[in-house]
């Protein structure tokens, strides 16, 4: 089974950053195949920072979109998991 998982990589450390990297390191069972678009910010973000660098997020964007398309045309996944923190701060900040 091929599963494409959007998901950040580390750095910056955080839960889903980590997961991916022990997911990277340890696979999954015989029998899946994954790849991984990645989701990281560029650059450093600070949290409750006021200003937001507009240009670093549309490049940003532009790239997992771009990566996310080309995935899926290649490489066919059945399954596509999207790794995403639900916490007021982070939906707030994305």
């Amino acid at each position: 089974m091929k599963i494409l998982f959007i998901s950040p990589l580390s750095p910056p450390n955080g839960g889903i950053g980590t997961w991916t990297k022990i997911l990277l390191e340890e696979g999954l069972p015989p029998g899946f195949d994954f790849r991984i678009v990645n989701s990281s910010v560029l650059g450093n973000r600070i949290i409750f920072e006021s200003r937001i660098n507009f240009f670093c997020e549309t490049l940003r964007t532009l790239r997992i979109i771009i990566n996310l398309l080309i995935k899926l045309c290649f490489y066919r996944p059945q399954i596509v998991h999207l790794n995403s923190s639900t916490s007021l701060l982070a939906l707030f900040q994305k």
